[in-house]
């Protein structure tokens, strides 16, 4: 997921931010095993896997809007 979520959220002027679960006791009873998890806004994206295409419809569903390529 770290891979497509680095090509993918440029895109629409977002960035990734790795957090360590294990050092938040709220975020590791909210997630324990279901990591990793794509969060925008706290509104959880996806978990596990998503494809660049599933991505981008996920944001734009959230409504969020890719920048235009120059």
């Amino acid at each position: 997921m770290q891979a497509v979520a680095e090509a993918v959220l440029p895109e629409f002027g977002l960035s990734l931010r790795t957090v360590d679960v294990t050092g938040d006791p709220a975020l590791l009873a909210r997630y324990g095993l279901d990591i990793p998890v794509l969060t925008v806004d706290e509104r959880e994206v996806a978990r596990h896997r998503i494809s660049p295409e599933v991505l981008r419809e996920r944001l734009i569903g959230m409504g969020l809007a890719p920048r235009p390529r120059t």
